[in-house]
C-alpha cells in the first residue's frame, strides 16, 4: 500500500499519510512517573515524519484517506533518555506548517519515543486528558527522536489502540452495548491510559446508524457481546470468532430485535438483586433494584414555570443511560458498621435502620473508604450512581410517571423534609417508594453521587459521568433532606458538597 507524503514548507516538517497498520506494540499497561515532573518546561520547533494507520486497512473512508493533522493537533510524547522517561506534547500550527514541542529535563541527543494522538479529544489540560468511547486513539511505543541544531526529528508510526464497531437498525432506537472496554483517560505524568468497561449507549441516527464505539473485547478470551436495545427488557448475546474486534479493525452489525436476531442469544434480566453481608454471628440483606436502558431530560422536572419558585436549573439536555443496578434503600447504619467496624459519630440517629450520615464523599468513595472495603468483602464492583444515573432513577427510569418528587407530586407521600420530619432522620422505607420501587430518593438524606459538580452544558450525553474537575473540587449531591424545604427534593434540584465535608444531612445509596 502506497503511502502519500505530504511536505510541510517551513521548519523542514513532514507528515506522512495514510499507510497499513504498522506493528507498534498496544501494551499500555506501565505506570512510569516522569523523574522530571518538577524541572522547568523547555520549548523547540519540531519535525515530524509520521505514518496514521487507518481503520480497517484498505477499506479506509474518505476521511482516513484525506488525513491531515488540523491546526492546533497535539500529540502527547514520552521521551525515552538512559535514565528516565521525560514527558512532553507538541502542538501544530497550520498557518506556520510547524510542530512546537515542550517537554520537562533533558531529552539529550536522542532515543526512543512513546507517541500518542486523541482524534477529537479536549487537550487543553495537558497533564489529564478526558477520553471517551467517541474517540479514536492512536500509539506508536517505537518512535525515534534526535536533536540537532535546536530543532527535534521525531519519526513514528501510529496506529489505532482499539477497533471501530456502528450498529445499523431504526431511526430513533437507542441501544446499550456491553462486554467492551474503551479509554476514558490518559494521565501524561505517569503515562497511563484509563479504562471502563461500562456498557456504552448509541442512538441510530437519521441515516439508520450509530455512531461508532471504538474500543475491544473486554474479555480478548470470550470476545463476547451483550446488545440492549430502549424499547424492550430483552439482553441480546453474541460470541464471536478470534480476530473480530482487532485493534485498527472497522464494522458494523445489524442492531439484533426480538424479530431479528440471528446468531444472537435472548435472555431476560432480573428486576432486582440481593446480597448477603456478614455482620456478627448474623447477615444483613442488601436488595438492589434494576434501571432499565433509558432516557431522560437531565434537570427537566416539570416546575419550571410555578409560581414562587425561579427555574432551579439551567441547559437542561437529553441522557442515555445504560441499564444498572440502584440501592433499593439508603445505605443504613446497619450496613456501614458491618463493613466499616463502627458508626459514623455526630448524626442525628444512628439506629441500625436510620440512613447513615454525616460521611465525606471521601469516606464513602475514596481510598480506604466503604466502598472499596464493601467490594473487597463481597467480590463486586459496588460504586456511588453517576448523577445521571440518580436521576433518571429518581424519576422512576422507564416507568416513570413524570412526578416533581419521587414517587409522587406530594412530598408527603414521599419525602421527609424539614416541615415533616421533626428536624430529624428516619428509618428508611416508611415512606413510599418510587415508581421503580426505590425508597426515600426525595428527603431523609440527600445522597453523594460520583460526579464533580460541574455546570450543565446542552448537549445530548451518552452515560455521562464527570470524573475530572471542571468547574471546581466539590461532588454532587441530590435528593434533599430532612432539614431541607421541601423543594430541594424535587427529583432534578442539584446540591453539592466538598469532597472532604460531612453533613447529619447527607448519606449515600449504592450502584451496580
Amino acid at each position: 500500500m502506497k503511502a502519500k507524503m505530504f511536505k510541510v514548507v517551513q521548519a523542514a516538517v513532514f507528515v506522512l499519510g495514510i499507510v497499513g497498520l504498522g506493528a507498534c506494540s498496544t501494551d499500555v499497561t506501565e505506570d512510569i512517573v516522569s523523574d522530571a515532573v518538577s524541572e522547568e518546561m523547555h520549548t523547540m520547533k519540531m519535525e515530524l515524519r509520521a505514518t496514521v494507520a487507518p481503520f480497517g486497512g484498505e477499506e479506509r473512508t474518505r476521511a482516513d484517506s484525506e488525513w491531515a493533522w488540523q491546526d492546533k493537533a497535539t500529540v502527547f510524547l514520552q521521551f525515552e533518555t538512559s535514565s528516565s522517561m521525560l514527558r512532553g506534547h507538541a502542538v501544530y500550527s497550520k498557518a506556520n506548517d510547524v510542530w512546537d514541542v515542550s517537554y520537562y529535563g533533558n531529552i539529550g541527543t536522542g532515543g526512543k519515543c512513546t507517541v500518542y494522538f486523541f482524534d477529537g479529544a479536549d487537550v487543553s489540560d495537558k497533564s489529564n486528558v478526558t477520553l471517551t468511547d467517541e474517540m479514536a486513539i492512536y500509539e506508536c511505543k517505537s518512535g525515534v527522536y534526535s536533536v540537532s541544531g535546536g530543532v527535534v526529528r521525531l519519526t513514528a508510526a501510529l496506529t489505532p489502540l482499539t477497533s471501530r464497531l456502528c450498529f445499523t437498525g431504526t431511526k430513533g432506537t437507542f441501544l446499550s452495548v456491553g462486554g467492551m472496554v474503551t479509554y476514558t483517560g490518559y494521565d501524561a505524568i505517569r503515562n497511563t491510559l484509563t479504562k471502563s468497561e461500562k456498557p456504552v449507549v448509541r442512538l441510530v441516527d437519521d441515516n439508520g446508524k450509530t455512531p461508532y464505539v471504538y474500543g475491544l473485547f473486554a474479555n480478548a478470551g470470550e470476545r463476547v457481546l451483550t446488545v440492549e436495545n430502549g424499547t424492550n427488557d430483552v439482553l441480546f448475546t453474541k460470541t464471536f470468532n478470534a480476530g473480530v474486534l482487532a485493534e485498527g479493525q472497522s464494522g458494523y452489525m445489524t442492531l439484533p430485535t426480538s424479530d431479528t436476531n440471528k446468531g444472537w442469544s435472548i435472555s431476560y434480566p432480573t428486576e432486582e438483586e440481593e446480597f448477603s453481608i456478614p455482620n456478627g454471628d448474623q447477615t444483613l440483606k442488601m436488595k438492589l433494584k434494576r434501571v432499565a436502558l433509558g432516557t431522560t431530560l437531565l434537570g427537566d422536572y416539570n416546575i419550571q414555570t410555578e409560581q414562587g419558585y425561579p427555574t432551579y436549573v439551567t441547559n437542561c439536555h437529553r441522557v442515555y443511560v445504560s441499564a444498572f443496578y440502584m440501592g433499593e434503600t439508603e445505605v443504613t447504619n446497619a450496613l456501614w458498621n458491618a463493613v466499616m467496624g463502627s458508626k459514623p459519630k455526630y448524626q442525628k440517629n444512628d439506629g441500625d435502620d436510620y440512613p447513615v450520615a454525616n460521611v465525606s464523599w471521601n469516606d464513602v468513595a475514596g481510598s480506604g473508604g466503604f466502598l472499596e472495603k464493601l467490594n473487597a468483602m463481597t467480590g463486586m464492583n459496588f460504586r456511588l450512581p453517576t448523577e445521571a444515573e440518580w436521576e433518571f432513577a429518581a424519576k422512576g427510569g422507564r416507568k416513570t410517571k413524570g412526578y416533581r418528587f419521587a414517587g409522587s407530586n406530594n412530598a408527603d407521600d414521599v419525602a421527609w423534609y424539614s416541615q415533616n420530619s421533626g428536624g430529624t432522620t428516619h428509618p428508611v422505607k416508611q415512606k413510599a417508594p418510587n415508581e421503580l420501587g426505590l425508597y426515600d430518593m426525595s428527603g431523609n438524606v440527600s445522597e453523594w453521587c460520583q460526579d464533580y459538580w460541574y455546570s450543565y452544558v446542552p448537549v445530548v450525553q451518552y452515560n455521562p459521568v464527570i470524573s475530572a474537575r471542571v468547574n471546581s473540587d466539590d461532588r454532587v449531591g441530590r435528593g434533599g433532606s430532612f432539614y431541607n424545604n421541601y423543594d430541594a427534593s424535587y427529583v432534578a434540584r442539584r446540591g453539592s458538597g466538598g469532597p472532604a465535608s460531612s453533613s447529619f444531612a447527607r448519606g449515600f445509596r449504592i450502584a451496580l
